[in-house]
């Protein structure tokens, strides 16, 4: 019997070591957490426009740009979520330069979103604290030190308590208090971000999942890199990074495409138990 102990306890202790080895190698410095996405911020649906003649046309203008496929907003309509799948161009390069109008690195600062003026779409606006101005714009010179307006499609709508209707975009979001490099395209007057790169612990984060690939690249790299294509008189030189995009990554983004679906979650309280298990979420899809 003494001996069944001993073996017991030998293969007890073996099992807690092995558990703590596996936690170690799950944690281990060569692998990086996943990491979360930022989440859309968000707008009050009763909200007033503002009172300000030249505000309120200001952002009437803006909205105008954004067109909610499906018409306004429904509030009797709990939990909605209109999806869009937004692909860019084939073969559209990691370091999009010549695409942008600017290129800045800075600071996220305030983020906001807007409802259009026919409650039909909700779209992010966020502040951006200029670090560097990589590229200039060349019809509005950018500064150092100032703060611009950035948008992005997307965002969310507290319609009432428990009930938000989210629009959402596979272009994702960017978060307050975090440093990026921007590629800035202009829509009128308005910068837009075509996309994105998160500057963190010396490391670069892909803000858009089509160039996932850099994901971890060094911060370093990348700048020096960023400042070669952005320069007037280029160097010739071997990148330190890829800054094209493989085919085989996302051979479907051949052009540029929007299709946007509604789902509507069914509010549990409104439900019969018996119906509540069945429920299936109604949806309805339109493409450009």
């Amino acid at each position: 019997m003494r001996r069944w102990r001993e073996l017991g306890l030998i293969c007890s202790v073996l099992l807690i070591f092995a558990a703590a080895a596996g936690i170690t190698a799950f944690q281990s410095p060569g692998r990086e957490p996943q990491r979360k996405k930022a989440q859309y911020p968000i707008v009050d649906y009763n909200a007033p426009e503002p009172s300000d003649p030249k505000e309120r046309a200001k952002r009437r203008k803006k909205g105008e740009k954004y067109k909610g496929e499906f018409g306004p907003i429904d509030p009797s309509r709990q939990n909605v979520f209109e999806d869009e799948v937004i692909h860019f161009d084939y073969g559209t390069p990691a370091l999009p330069v010549s695409r942008s109008a600017a290129v800045i690195v800075g600071t996220v600062t305030k983020a906001q979103a807007h409802l259009t003026a026919d409650k039909s779409y909700a779209y992010s606006e966020f502040d951006v604290l200029v670090d560097e101005v990589v590229k200039d714009d060349a019809q509005s010179p950018i500064s150092a030190g100032q703060t611009i307006p950035v948008e992005r499609p997307g965002g969310r709508v507290l319609v009432a308590p428990g009930n938000i209707h989210e629009f959402r975009t596979t272009l994702n979001p960017l978060e307050v208090g975090c440093r990026y490099a921007l590629f800035l395209t202009r829509r009128g007057d308005d910068y837009n971000v075509f996309t994105a790169y998160k500057l963190e612990a010396g490391k670069v984060f892909p803000v858009d999942d089509y160039f996932k690939p850099l994901e971890g690249t060094s911060e370093e790299d990348f700048m020096r890199d960023l400042r070669q294509a952005a320069s007037p008189d280029k160097k010739t030189g071997r990148s330190a990074i890829n800054t094209s995009i493989p085919a085989s990554v996302y051979c479907y983004t051949v052009g540029y495409n929007i299709i946007r679906t509604k789902k509507i979650i069914p509010d549990p309280a409104t439900m019969s138990p018996e119906s509540a298990g069945e429920a299936e979420p109604s949806q309805a899809t339109a493409s450009d």
